[in-house]
């Protein structure tokens, strides 16, 4: 806190730290490294308070035994800590880094701090899995590859690719029998052929470059009302299909009043045609036969409950509730304002809050 230049990466968050100076730090102190390292494993393994995430205790012992000690002397060393099971896991973790799978895959497998081990984990620990897919585990935690490394990879990858993309997770294969369904179901061009044996290590695996994380990209802020993807356009109308075009690209922050207003003819037409397609259109009670029924009474017909395309009683009701609210002495839509009252104006914070309450109706209305 007083001297933040002696931690370089992280200079800039110990400034933004507002609280007092630390003048005392209260440290451990140990006779030697090799004492140290036992108790920042303590510290991270089994004391819960400050526990390290399972791939990351597992490549603690890992970087032990690249160290040069042996996994015998590992499990000696730290008779508390369950080292055959953090062996098995940075055995099969590096077993995963050596298949090929698509970037974004990739980059998840690679992550050795926030990959969902414990979901393989419980496949790689089941004896039916094991069998399957042609390996076993020697009593040190190490893995032994039975079958041909072609015939291992190509089941083996398929596993890989559904941990990474969330197929499996905790909830659908915590119990033994989901496993045995899905190695039933497994597919047949990926599953691996355990008659073509062999005996390998994971040492005959090489792991694949590292990918390189790709910098997340701030969302752009959507400037006008809809996506055409989310609400897309399948009424027999070429013309109000113009205006439909018009809006999903008019932009809402730069020209809300025009959005308003267009948002407003649109919605008067859409339903027009909507009721035609529909047959209900002439079922409607008008208060002028010139003239097509208003908003007010094509809304009050639907949520009547007697158009015969919208029966979802939630949209119903919602259409009800947004009838109340923005009632007034124009029509059942507060928007009418922006057409008949040359003093109105609206802002963009009105019409995105106006087309929410409407999208799931457009939704319908333009997909009878």
């Amino acid at each position: 806190m007083m001297t933040p230049s002696i931690i370089p990466q992280f200079e800039k968050e110990i400034k933004r730290n507002n609280r007092a100076k630390i003048d005392k730090i209260r440290v451990v102190l140990a006779p030697s490294r090799k004492a140290a390292i036992k108790h920042i494993a303590n510290k991270h393994t089994i004391n819960l308070r400050r526990n390290w995430k399972p791939l990351r205790q597992a490549y603690f012992y890992k970087s032990l035994k690249d160290n040069g000690m042996s996994i015998q002397q590992i499990i000696k060393e730290y008779p508390q800590h369950n080292v055959v099971r953090f062996i098995k896991m940075f055995e099969m973790h590096k077993i995963a880094k050596s298949v090929k799978l698509p970037e974004e895959q990739k980059i998840i497998v690679h992550d050795d701090r926030n990959y969902p081990i414990t979901n393989l984990e419980r496949f790689y620990e089941d004896q039916k899995i094991q069998n399957f897919f042609g390996f076993e585990f020697m009593d040190t935690g190490e893995v032994k590859i039975k079958i041909k490394k072609t015939e291992f990879k190509k089941g083996f990858k398929r596993l890989i690719e559904d941990t990474a993309d969330g197929t499996i997770d905790s909830r659908k294969y915590n119990a033994a029998q989901d496993r045995g369904k899905y190695i039933s179901n497994f597919p047949k061009p990926s599953a691996p052929n355990t008659s073509k044996e062999d005996d390998l290590s994971s040492d005959d695996f090489k792991e694949l470059p590292k990918p390189k994380a790709k910098k997340s990209k701030k969302p752009r802020k959507l400037k006008t009302l809809f996506k055409k993807s989310d609400i897309p356009f399948n009424l027999k109308s070429s013309s109000l299909k113009i205006v439909y075009d018009e809006l999903a690209s008019l932009s809402a922050e730069d020209f809300p009043n025009a959005t308003y207003d267009l948002l407003r003819s649109f919605l008067e037409c859409s339903l027009v045609v909507f009721l035609k397609e529909t047959g209900d259109f002439s079922k409607i009670t008008k208060n002028n036969s010139k003239h097509n029924p208003s908003i007010g009474q094509m809304l009050t017909f639907i949520t009547s409950g007697k158009s015969t395309k919208i029966q979802d009683q939630n949209l119903i009701d919602a259409l009800k509730l947004k009838k109340d609210i923005f009632d007034t002495k124009y029509s059942v839509l507060r928007m009418h304002g922006i057409n008949h009252n040359e003093n109105y104006t609206s802002s963009t914070q009105e019409v995105r809050s106006i087309f929410g309450l409407l999208e799931n109706l457009f939704k319908v209305i333009l997909n009878p």
